[in-house]
């Protein structure tokens, strides 16, 4: 047996011990296209999948009562991390993609729209090279690839990002980033050079009258059965891939 303590500390937790899987009351869960209603212990939800996770479900249950998801960072944080958890840095981005994957996967649209528009409209810090690998990996792996936040993050880091701060820990990370974000990047970059990389919207507007009213520019998706697809403001000049 390995005594290696990184070998240790990647293995997963044990599943909850039967007398303390009550401890979190029961949920409801529906499955298939008749809506068969199951009543699953909550702690073995969360154990056995992420879509369950407490930070997701304490965010989507703030949402359901109230319609809003918290701007500011320090609401954000006291509904999302958990009372046991260390004092540090929250990566809220990631919280954020992970939520907007969760609407997405339970067809909770108005959620998933909130999750977008709010995440757009933060500041987010690209600076740490592991915040931006943890949230560019998960939202290119779990985000269907037409969608406007995925194309946000492409933007934001071509607009935000300095090659003369790269330290040699920085450039490991960005060789590890998913080839569908760096053929965006690419892509990106080559419209910036020549004068054509316009901003707009990115929004998830909740109807076509809605977005009409909007006076800017909203994305446009090109390609994507590849998974190399890239996200357009105003009129692109698509072709076949």
């Amino acid at each position: 047996m390995s005594n290696d303590p990184q070998l240790a500390a990647a293995k997963p937790p044990p599943p909850p011990a039967i007398s303390h899987v009550s401890a979190d009351g029961m949920a409801t869960v529906l499955i298939g296209p008749h809506k068969t209603k199951y009543l699953v212990h909550k702690t073995l939800l969360i154990y056995h999948s992420e879509y369950f996770a407490k930070a997701l479900i304490n965010l989507f249950v703030h949402w359901l009562y109230t319609q809003q998801i918290p701007t500011r960072n320090d609401a954000m944080i006291s509904i999302v991390r958990r009372p046991d958890a260390p004092k540090g840095y929250t990566n809220i981005g990631l919280i954020l993609l992970k939520a907007y994957n969760l609407g997405d996967r339970i067809l909770a649209s108005a959620f998933r729209r909130q999750v977008n528009n709010n995440l757009i409209g933060r500041r987010l810090n690209f600076g740490a090279p592991s915040r931006r690998l943890l949230m560019i990996t998960y939202a290119f792996a779990n985000i269907p690839n037409d969608r406007n936040i995925l194309q946000f993050l492409v933007n934001k880091f071509c607009n935000n990002h300095d090659p003369v701060d790269d330290e040699d820990e920085e450039e490991d990370d960005m060789s590890n980033l998913p080839p569908a974000f760096l053929v965006r990047v690419i892509k990106r970059l080559a419209y910036v050079r020549n004068g054509v990389a316009e901003n707009g919207c990115y929004v998830e507007h909740a109807t076509d009258g809605e977005q009409k009213s909007c006076k800017q520019r909203h994305l446009k998706f090109c390609g994507g059965e590849n998974g190399y697809g890239y996200g357009y403001f105003g009129e692109p000049s698509c072709r076949e891939e």
